[in-house]
């Protein structure tokens, strides 16, 4: 019988076993009753009964005050979610997110879809349809429109917001190109991070000068290097739709 792990909130998980499927054990009480309700609905779905196991540690007095009273917790209300529309970075994610619709810019499944990998020293410069996007001011102009529409509608909102300014959509628009190439250089700069160890490792094993404990921890990070190009790389895409990593956690668009 092998268990599947899956991750709930940050530091919480369950285990799905085949014939025990209906328990949730928590490493601490969730901060709030919605969050407990989120974390403990993993089990017992379709009517089936369940177990939830919350540990209460000795040195967090969160913990210890529900352990006191449970009922706060378990049977406590859970507040309306709400979301705070003068949010700085959430609209700044939504305008890019409108550019990449208006450009036509296909993302792909990985970043290295969108650079230059041929040769031993690739250039990981953008491809010509990625520049032709990024070069498109008519897809800027109407980033400008469609944004500003939907900014017009946040008005009591966004001057009670200490950010915002009549002119911060022009900032935000002008430096979208830019802001583009600075998360895309987040991926280049892992990339060649790990070619440069992958180069620095194999002259490590191939140095008979060094002590066979030396060459074995090169060996090994010389393959930890590999996995994690071909991780980055197309070869790594299939892993990257398995596993939800998407470029446009890059893109700085999410």
């Amino acid at each position: 019988m092998r268990p599947h792990a899956e991750y709930i909130g940050s530091l919480s998980a369950s285990f799905n076993y085949l014939d025990l499927n209906n328990v949730v054990n928590l490493r601490n009480v969730p901060p709030t009753p919605s969050n407990y309700a989120q974390r403990s609905g993993r089990a017992g779905r379709s009517g089936q009964p369940a177990m939830v196991v919350a540990y209460c540690s000795a040195g967090s007095p969160h913990d210890q005050y529900f352990f006191r009273h449970p009922e706060l917790m378990v049977a406590g209300a859970v507040s309306t979610p709400r979301i705070d529309l003068a949010n700085e970075d959430l609209l700044r994610s939504h305008i890019h997110a409108i550019w990449l619709r208006e450009t036509g810019l296909n993302l792909k499944s990985t970043p290295a879809e969108l650079v230059e990998l041929m040769g031993e020293n690739p250039s990981l410069e953008f491809l010509p349809s990625v520049q032709a996007a990024l070069a498109d001011q008519a897809a800027l102009d109407r980033t400008k429109t469609r944004a500003g529409t939907i900014l017009s509608g946040m008005q009591d909102d966004l001057k009670k917001a200490a950010w915002y300014s009549d002119g911060w959509l022009d900032e935000v628009v002008l430096s979208i190109r830019q802001s583009f190439a600075a998360a895309m250089a987040r991926w280049k700069h892992l990339y060649r991070t790990a070619r440069k160890q992958v180069e620095e490792q194999q002259r490590i094993t191939l140095d008979h000068s060094a002590s066979q404990i030396q060459r074995e921890i090169a060996e090994r990070l010389r393959r930890e290097a590999l996995l994690q190009i071909q991780f980055q790389s197309r070869e790594g895409q299939a892993r990257c739709r398995r596993e939800r990593v998407y470029s446009l956690l890059y893109a700085g668009v999410g």
